[in-house]
């Protein structure tokens, strides 16, 4: 063997190790990925089943009992839009009935429901989901547009999705005809 051979340079350990974990990344990261993303898929059907449980429970009351913001009096700058809005501090709790939707109002809200499913513009979308929301309050529970927007959302949407679920699927504590 000729000087000039055993010149050139072995390749580093340091260098086939960093081959070997370069391999080794990929696939643990894909497993790990996986795994988030089935732990990520079962935490929301978990959650979808335990609000679809918590929505039939719902259902099969009259009355609510729903939290809404209480109003000083004062006005203060939004911190979203920099507009002048109403302050508020504390809660309130205000009791609700359910009530009859009529045929047309349900027509309303199942064309408004139409238009939010094919909508794209993320802006649009939050609107019209606000709106559909808004009329399901005033329609199930009488609800003013003012009282709505004080209102505790993770109190009014299970209760007006338990309201629309039992006109839909007609529970047997339903008013009879």
């Amino acid at each position: 063997m000729s000087s000039s051979e055993s010149s050139s340079p072995a390749p580093k350990e340091d260098d086939e190790n960093e081959e070997i974990k370069e391999s080794q990344v990929l696939p643990e990261s894909q497993t790990a990925k996986s795994t988030w993303q089935d732990y990520f898929s079962k935490m929301m059907n978990d959650l979808s089943d335990d609000y679809m449980k918590r929505v039939m429970e719902l259902a099969n009351n009259d009355n609510y009992e729903i939290s809404l913001r209480v109003p000083t009096g004062n006005k203060m700058k939004d911190p979203f839009s920099g507009e002048e809005v109403d302050e508020f501090k504390g809660w309130e709790k205000k009791r609700y009935s359910r009530g009859r939707i009529t045929a047309a109002d349900y027509n309303k809200v199942e064309k408004l429901r139409a238009q939010y499913q094919k909508e794209k513009d993320p802006e649009k979308i939050a609107d019209m989901l606000a709106r559909i929301y808004q009329f399901l309050a005033y329609c199930f529970l009488e609800m003013s547009y003012n009282e709505f927007i004080r209102t505790d959302w993770d109190e009014v949407k299970p209760v007006l999705d338990a309201c629309n679920f039992r006109t839909v699927y007609s529970l047997k504590n339903s008013k009879k005809l």
